[in-house]
């Protein structure tokens, strides 16, 4: 699973005024004292524009500089439709900002004499498992918090999953305990087809990989955009609560009166670890049944955990028959029909086996 190997957010601002570097480390150790987390500070300098603090094997940088970042470095984040849906003055906003500060954070220690290029690319750390991961997400939230609280910017790039946001749209989401929808990016598409009345749209992911392994296709249907995210980032929070994604086949909702499929593609160019397609399939809440569910076709990929094997390539197939002798393999739930609930109730989100319409 590839993941960025450092999590770096930038906020812009029009007016140049810093930070002091001991007030944000006294702030983080603070915030994350409940984790047993602490840093120390390592370098700072005279003119508090540049900090470099270090612990618990993480590494924190932070800068503030006198001068715009290249607005070509915007490009994604700008065209992206959920931007201009969310930001509607964001080209003005990147093109009024006069200065920045720019947070990193990474594992270990800074390399100085490495070339930069290497620094910062995508590939994630050896050996890094998802929890430190997520803590370097959790850092960098803090510190993006404080930054927020003392000195408000004019947009706040969230580099991870590329989302160009307003400070106020960012404190809504960075204050919750995991913000996923700060971590998922949604790519909007359109067939433009209308169902009874209702224009279609559908998604796809850039984020969620970092996650739960795959990036999501919630396939095009007449409901409300914020519905359709609502639901990915719910299925997003499941897998990394489980620590497992739904098999390919099964269905999950808020409720009885809701059904969306899941199912898994193979490895792709575009996807070199697979993805997963989601598909709604009854939504009492907007008044739509999908006439004809498209059979289950067989999967091509088996589960195990955050890793998903491509049963078309021989090693995959070899560990995956390797998986089914040890008992390696998620459980697959009873044939039977009706809701499923991890917890014994009848209704709320969660998992379910249904029958099909």
């Amino acid at each position: 699973m590839t993941r960025p190997s450092k999590i770096e957010c930038a906020l812009l601002y029009q007016d140049f005024a810093t930070v002091s570097p001991g007030g944000v480390l006294r702030h983080l150790n603070s915030g994350l004292e409940a984790e047993k987390i602490s840093f120390d500070p390592v370098e700072i300098s005279p003119d508090d524009t540049f900090a470099l603090f270090a612990g618990h094997g993480f590494h924190v940088m932070i800068s503030q500089t006198r001068s715009p970042l290249d607005f070509e470095g915007f490009g994604p984040a700008l065209t992206s439709p959920y931007t201009q849906m969310i930001f509607p003055g964001a080209d003005e906003a990147v093109h009024r900002h006069r200065s920045r500060v720019f947070i990193t954070v990474g594992s270990g220690m800074p390399k100085p004499d490495k070339p930069k290029r290497e620094q910062t690319a995508a590939s994630s750390e050896p050996g890094e498992s998802l929890g430190d991961f997520e803590r370097k997400l959790m850092i960098c939230r803090l510190l993006t918090n404080t930054m927020v609280l003392h000195n408000k910017p004019l947009a706040i790039h969230w580099c991870q999953s590329d989302q160009l946001m307003k400070p106020d749209t960012y404190e809504h989401f960075a204050h919750q305990a995991f913000p996923t929808p700060l971590f998922v990016h949604p790519s909007l598409f359109s067939s433009r087809e209308i169902v009874e009345t209702k224009h279609v749209i559908g998604l796809r992911t850039y984020g969620a990989a970092h996650l739960i392994g795959r990036e999501i296709i919630f396939n095009e249907a007449p409901v409300p955009f914020g519905w359709l995210y609502e639901r990915t980032c719910n299925f997003v929070d499941m897998a990394r609560q489980s620590g497992s994604v739904i098999p390919h086949g099964e269905s999950f909702g808020a409720s009885n009166a809701e059904i969306i499929r899941v199912r898994h593609r193979p490895k792709s160019e575009k996807d070199p670890n697979g993805a997963i397609e989601l598909t709604l399939e009854r939504c009492d809440e907007h008044d739509f049944v999908l006439e004809q569910p498209t059979d289950v076709e067989p999967a091509q990929t088996e589960d195990a955990g955050e890793v998903v094997l491509n049963l078309n390539d021989p090693i995959d197939r070899a560990i995956a028959e390797r998986r089914r002798e040890l008992n390696l393999s998620p459980p697959r739930p009873s044939a039977t029909t009706g809701g499923f609930r991890d917890a014994a109730s009848s209704g709320g989100f969660g998992r379910r086996q249904d029958t099909r319409h």
